[in-house]
């Protein structure tokens, strides 16, 4: 006759297994790459931005500024991003997944607007890096890989 538990601590572990399937390292670098491609993009086009405005070649001075403003703020996040999944952090998949979906559009217009070179590299540059995103494990609250931490 076998006996019965008292309490919950003596009844068998019988709960799934809460660690996710890890993906491999080079997921994660093929993301933080493509995303940190975006980032110094932007940075570059801020740049062209600015330099235009001392040149005298921008239209209007506030507009230009304005836009590199927004073009800086816009990759210092993205940067954020591709630092966080060149740690692992799986916090930043789906805002990653975000971005590079939001650039299909972007590179559809750059190629329309008779960018075509740019446009067919930011759309490459999206896809590849939206799949690679795709296999990284979600981000789980009861698993301790530091996502909480940005820096």
């Amino acid at each position: 006759m076998t006996r019965k538990p008292r309490n919950a601590s003596e009844l068998p572990d019988r709960t799934p297994s809460r660690t996710p399937a890890r993906s491999s390292g080079a997921a994660w670098l093929v993301s933080a790459a493509g995303t940190g491609l975006a980032a110094l993009a932007m940075l570059v086009m801020a740049a062209m931005s600015a330099y235009g405005v001392i040149n005298g070649e921008a239209s209007t001075t506030t507009r230009a500024l304005t836009e590199a403003a927004v073009l800086v703020v816009l990759a210092a996040g993205v940067a954020l991003l591709a630092i966080n999944l060149l740690r692992h952090k799986s916090l930043a998949k789906t805002p990653t997944l975000l971005w590079n979906g939001m650039l299909v559009p972007v590179s559809f217009s750059l190629i329309s607007g008779g960018a075509k070179l740019f446009g067919v590299a930011t759309l490459v540059v999206a896809v590849v890096s939206f799949v690679a995103a795709l296999t990284l494990p979600r981000f789980d609250p009861d698993e301790d890989d530091g996502a909480d931490a940005v820096l």
